[in-house]
């Protein structure tokens, strides 16, 4: 290329700009070339090229498996077809470990955090037919490296993809920090002043339901649709703001945030709406690292002194980590939600869940009010 300084009117920086052009499409070329040989749409050549650069074709052909992953994200059957093409043999550690993988992720787009090993060799097996022994030999490195990792209840072993075990594991310890007051102050005053205030009759447990958030660090509201959990969410919100309280307010999808802002009149009452999860913790795709990032996190933390979750039942095992590292341990949290409405699109089941859990204070409203009782939809929902 130095010889381009031969051409008048070429100076050292634009021939290596020339240079350097050059031999991105020539980089580009190559994989392109190679790609359509099995083929696969150029967009996948592009996508290997924009993460790997010149280095694609060797990174691919040193692992074909790498191209199942979010980076490329083509089948693992066409994978497969490329390794084969290679000389890749049917129990390489490289296809089962990817096999498994894939396995792996396809059940945690189900909705699965993680599976049982016989269940999870029974489909690595089904998709790669290999050899039992090669399985738990590539496994067993696969967990030592942390690539993997394994939890044992009730005698059955499980296995994790890295982020869905850190995850749960942080919440399973954030949440068994928690500890229940033994004396609860009651805020019996307050709420007959808001009961006064707002022309408004609370019931038994919704009455429990604003005491136990005013005293206590964390807790669940739940309930069917019809038994008052905005009309009660509505109440914990008045009397946090009359003991001064900065509250924040979230729910995880745009339209349930909407509503919530709707409802409770959020914006009227603070000149805050509610928004997603995603947005409150101010969510950014990282395309280097290929992952989430969220600029509220350990490190810089909510600014609040309380969050309040709404349609917990659609929050996935990684957000719900994710929201509970972006708050203070000083920070109320008040999860509501009705466990036996839509689940998350993601891994796990967290409202269901921490309701089993037992260590949270769960209030669970039960009665149907009057307005809702007129209502098919609410009437049939309980049937």
């Amino acid at each position: 290329p130095q010889r381009l300084l031969e051409i008048k009117g070429i100076s050292p920086k634009k021939c290596k700009e020339i240079t350097e052009n050059a031999h991105e499409v020539f980089s580009l070329r190559i994989i392109k070339t190679f790609f359509d040989k099995y083929k696969i749409k150029y967009a996948f050549a592009m996508k290997a090229y924009l993460n790997w650069g010149s280095d694609a074709l060797e990174i691919i052909r040193n692992n074909p498996y790498v191209l199942c992953d979010e980076i490329v994200g083509i089948d693992f059957e066409k994978a497969d077809e490329i390794a084969f093409s290679l000389d890749f043999k049917e129990n390489s550690s490289e296809r089962i470990i990817s096999g498994t993988y894939y396995v792996l992720k396809q059940n945690a787009m189900q909705g699965n955090s993680c599976m049982p090993v016989k269940l999870l060799f029974k489909q690595t097996n089904a998709l790669l037919n290999i050899e039992k022994e090669n399985f738990i030999s590539v496994c067993n490195k696969a967990i030592s490296s942390k690539m993997l990792y394994t939890y044992k209840a009730d005698n059955i072993l499980y296995v994790y993809l890295p982020e869905y075990y850190t995850a749960e594991k942080y919440i399973s310890t954030r949440i068994c920090s928690y500890r229940p007051l033994k004396k609860r102050i009651s805020c019996a005053n307050l709420i007959s002043y808001e009961e006064k205030k707002n022309n408004i009759k609370y019931e038994t447990l919704q009455k429990k339901a604003i005491n136990f958030a005013v005293a206590e660090k964390m807790i669940i509201l739940t309930g069917g649709p019809g038994t008052g959990k905005t009309t009660t969410t509505l109440g914990i919100i008045r009397i946090l703001q009359i003991m001064g309280m900065h509250i924040l307010l979230a729910a995880p999808t745009g339209r349930a945030a909407k509503r919530m802002t709707e409802t409770t009149g959020m914006e009227e009452l603070t000149g805050h709406e509610a928004k997603t999860i995603h947005r409150l913790l101010e969510m950014k795709y990282d395309e280097k690292k290929h992952c989430r990032i969220f600029n509220y996190n350990e490190s810089n933390k909510l600014n609040c002194d309380a969050v309040i979750i709404d349609e917990t039942s659609m929050v996935d095992v990684l957000l719900f980590e994710a929201l509970l590292r972006a708050i203070k341990p000083s920070c109320k949290l008040i999860i509501t939600g009705d466990s036996a409405q839509l689940p998350s699109v993601g891994a796990g089941n967290i409202l269901h869940d921490l309701i089993e859990g037992q260590v949270l204070p769960v209030i669970e409203l039960k009665t149907v009010f009057r307005q809702a009782q007129k209502s098919l939809i609410i009437t049939n929902a309980h049937k």
